[in-house]
This record gives C-alpha cells, structure tokens and sequence, in this order.
C-alpha cells in the first residue's frame, strides 16, 4: 500500500508491527545470527563476550547467551532469558553474570536500543590498547566517526565486585551517551 507525497511519489507504508510472541522469536532468531556471524568473521575470542537483544514482552529483561558455549552452535533455543538482577527466567544454562549490569543500564538509559554486542575480538582488543576512536581514514572506519568513545572505567576498590560493578555500568553508560560504540580501553568493544 502506498500513501500519496506532496511530490506524487508514492511512500511505502511501513509493515505493521509483529505480535509480541512473534517479534519476541524474531530477535532471538536475529541474536542467535548474529553470534554466528561473529564467529564466522572472527571476533569470537575463546569463551569472553555476551550478546543481548531486549525482550518485547518483559521490557526490562533480554536473552542472552549461555556462558561457555562457542557463538558458531548459539540457536535461538539456546538464548536464555534474564531479569536486571540476573536472574535466569526462561531457557537453561550459566549466564555470565559480570556482563549483566552493562546490558542492563544500556538499556534502561537508551530504549531505543534492542540489541547489545560485547567482543573480545582480537583486532579490537589490540586497538582498544592504543585508548583511541577509530580515525576516519577508511571508509568503514569513517561510519564510525563521531559515533564512538573510548572508555577506561575508574574501578572503586572500597566495595563488593557486585557493587562496583553497577558502578562501573553507570560510568559507561555516561561514556557512551547516544554513541553506538564504545571502546573499552584494554578490553575489547561494545
């Protein structure tokens, strides 16, 4: 369907939005591919990173993948869900617990955002040393420019891990602002 445009060109309706079980599968089936395309391209680095999409139906919670399992096997069924407090509410397996507080805070500060990638791909770790963006030298590097920051996380060393982790979420989170990437100095991407 069509709708008219004050130029007589025609403008394409947007398709209608999915049913929230339906758009629920939709992005577990596009998380599970995307932790395939990770692998096949590389940036899958032993057993580090974590991937989230934002549940449509509990809005508060998102799947992730399970602790330990290579991102070239990750399958939609394999996602498991996870409330902000991490606690697993649907599917089976270890959640990597440290990453929770991150996805979380991202999105709360930022509901635009559906999905979260985190990798500790090895040209990225590498670079992430250097505590610089990408400059705009190449045309892949120029799309990122000004939609990146570096970030080098001030750790508290006056509380629990659980607790400096919030933390730290909350630095980064102020870090990457409305930027799409954030370069975690000596660690790897968001």
């Amino acid at each position: 369907e069509a709708l008219p445009r004050a130029n007589n060109q025609p403008v394409h309706a947007l398709p209608a939005p999915l049913p929230p079980a339906a758009e629920r599968l939709h992005r577990r089936q596009r998380l599970a591919a995307a932790f395939r395309l990770f692998s096949r391209y590389g940036y899958e680095v032993g057993l580090a990173g974590h991937f989230s999409a934002r549940d449509p139906i509990l809005t508060d919670h998102f799947w992730l993948n399970p602790l330990g399992m290579s991102f070239a096997h990750i399958r939609a069924s394999d996602l498991i869900l996870v409330a902000p407090d991490g606690r697993v509410v649907e599917g089976e397996g270890m959640v990597n617990i440290s990453g929770v507080p991150y996805h979380d805070r991202i999105q709360v500060a930022r509901p635009e955002v559906v999905g979260i990638a985190h990798a500790h791909a090895f040209h990225a770790k590498i670079w992430s040393a250097f505590g610089q963006v990408l400059p705009p030298i190449t045309a892949d590097a120029s799309g990122l420019y000004d939609d990146q920051v570096v970030f080098q996380p001030r750790r508290p060393t006056d509380m629990p891990a659980e607790a400096a982790r919030a933390v730290v979420a909350e630095q980064a989170v102020a870090a990457l602002g409305a930027r799409n990437v954030l370069i975690w100095q000596n660690h790897g991407h968001w």
